[in-house]
């Protein structure tokens, strides 16, 4: 079910730029030098049945890559939660964000997404 309470929140990270996984530069964010993303659309977190019988609740922490177009790509669990997994990369990878802004242009880069889950 979807969790309106649900809590998405992104750490920067200071350093220069890497190479991403599909070989695109990602800059390393520093927020107080960027802009930072703004989610625009997207799907909320859905319970999977699994998820809802076993009532599991708690901390899923993903890290994924916002890319200069607003896409979430590349992402993997840092710190899961039985049955929910899937559930949360299938949404975050379902969003849209405003690009981050170095310098006025848009930038790829890495972001951590810390989602609180409730049992509804």
């Amino acid at each position: 079910m979807d969790d309106p309470d649900a809590d998405f929140a992104g750490d920067g990270v200071l350093g220069n730029s890497i190479t991403g996984e599909n070989g695109e530069e990602v800059t390393r964010c520093d927020f107080s030098s960027m802009t930072p993303p703004e989610m625009l659309s997207g799907a909320a977190v859905r319970y999977t049945p699994e998820a809802l019988v076993a009532r599991v609740s708690g901390l899923v922490i993903a890290r994924c890559t916002i890319t200069r177009e607003g896409a979430v790509e590349h992402c993997r669990i840092l710190k899961g939660l039985p049955y929910m997994d899937e559930a949360v990369i299938e949404a975050l990878e379902s969003r849209r964000y405003r690009p981050v802004l170095f310098q006025g242009n848009p930038v790829s880069v890495p972001y951590t997404f810390n989602v609180k889950l409730r049992m509804p």
